[in-house]
């Protein structure tokens, strides 16, 4: 049906956004379902769940989307369309997903395309948003991006003082550690500023954004035991920061989402064949990036 067919005409004061970074909707209901995911389970029982998941704009790529999400705007129009891409203006290739590019991929931002965060501000001049590890951040009060431009990096917790970090996983992935670091992070950053120990306003809008389910898919595919892990961990992490809305007296007067910038599914992996070969057998001149946009000379 209609997605507006859900809103009651009643709006709320504040806003709270999880972004479960390449979560494959199958696999995040049925951890809900089997009582893994119990804090996002309360949230579905308390709300509206869209059971088969949503279209992401294409790409179905995290920059893209992560922007697509946060402006309204689809990749061709927010001016930020992959992960890479090739600029025939510049004559260069982006790359969002490099260490030297990815805490700025907002450079790249259209600037006639607001982010919620611009459009809340033309609301309320004296709202006050927060942006935890998210890339399209452009706009927040307080931005964990925003603080590395400058050269503040976050102190990251020592592993055993990561909460809701399934222990297999992260002895079996280095990058399973990394990103239970990143995500608690992200976490606390925001229960701050809910904590207003910054002397903040409460936010009107806090976008968590959490990359632990990108990762572990990546590394035992989205309906693997990493994914699943994860899935439980990111929970714990949305049930950290309701606990602090909660606490901060706001609670019955918060809108809480929980969306993807992207799924993913399950490849053949003796399916290896690119098309490289053809496409030089062409003889005409191209230039492929992110092996999907292809760029004729």
């Amino acid at each position: 049906g209609d997605p507006a067919d859900v809103l009651d005409g009643e709006a709320a004061r504040h806003v709270v956004v999880f972004l479960l970074d390449g979560c494959n909707a199958n696999l995040l209901y049925d951890a809900i379902e089997s009582g893994e995911a119990p804090h996002m389970a309360g949230l579905v029982a308390r709300g509206v769940a869209y059971r088969r998941g949503l279209f992401a704009s294409m790409p179905t790529a995290t920059l893209a989307n992560h922007t697509t999400a946060s402006t309204g705007a689809h990749p061709g129009h927010s001016g930020v369309l992959h992960n890479a891409w090739y600029d025939r203006t510049r004559d260069v290739t982006t790359n969002l997903l490099a260490m030297d590019q990815i805490h700025s991929a907002m450079v790249h931002l259209d600037p006639t395309v607001e982010t919620l965060h611009t459009a809340i501000h033309r609301w309320r001049p004296d709202a006050f948003t927060t942006a935890g590890f998210e890339f399209a951040d452009a706009g927040a009060d307080f931005s964990s991006f925003a603080e590395i431009r400058v050269g503040d990096t976050p102190p990251f917790p020592n592993l055993d003082d990561v909460a809701h970090l399934s222990r297999p996983q992260a002895e079996a992935s280095k990058q399973y550690q990394f990103m239970s670091m990143v995500d608690h992070t992200s976490a606390q950053q925001t229960i701050r500023a809910w904590q207003r120990l910054d002397g903040n306003a409460l936010p009107t809008l806090s976008w968590v954004s959490l990359a632990l389910t990108d990762e572990a898919g990546h590394e035992s595919g989205p309906h693997g035991a990493a994914a699943r892990a994860a899935v439980r961990d990111s929970d714990g992490r949305v049930g950290d920061v309701l606990a602090a809305v909660e606490a901060a007296g706001a609670l019955g007067d918060t809108a809480v989402f929980v969306i993807a910038d992207h799924g993913m599914e399950q490849n053949d992996p003796g399916n290896t064949t690119r098309w490289d070969d053809a496409l030089s057998a062409t003889g005409v001149a191209h230039r492929q990036v992110a092996e999907g946009f292809v760029y004729l000379h």
